[in-house]
């Protein structure tokens, strides 16, 4: 709970912080499961403290969640571009004609 969020109601704001698919380092998620995830997940999650019931326990709940959820991605190298399976040569053609094609002129119209 993050009392510097209070609005004056009788409720209380609760604060989750979720990781980015944005890394540091060079490194992102493999966004392409593969068919063990399921299994890799369940593994993952056995470790979950039992059901929160104070605000400490559901942020310690929270972490754990998340962690065991990432720590079942693969993590793939971001450098270079990223691969798109529908970005064939004829689309890569097809921008560059577009982009020969937009001039000033274009652009009024």
């Amino acid at each position: 709970m993050e009392d510097h969020l209070y609005t004056g109601s009788d409720h209380r704001t609760l604060v989750t912080t979720l990781p980015s698919r944005f890394r540091p380092g060079g490194l992102r998620p493999d966004l392409t499961p593969d068919d063990s995830i399921v299994e890799r997940l369940r593994n993952s999650l056995r470790g979950l403290p039992p059901s929160p019931e104070s605000p400490q326990e559901v942020e310690r709940f929270a972490e754990a969640l998340v962690s065991g959820i990432a720590a079942i991605r693969a993590l793939r190298p971001t450098s270079g571009c990223p691969s798109a399976g529908w970005w064939t040569d004829e689309v890569q053609e097809a921008q560059r004609a577009y982009r020969r094609s937009y001039t000033d002129e274009n652009k009024r119209a």
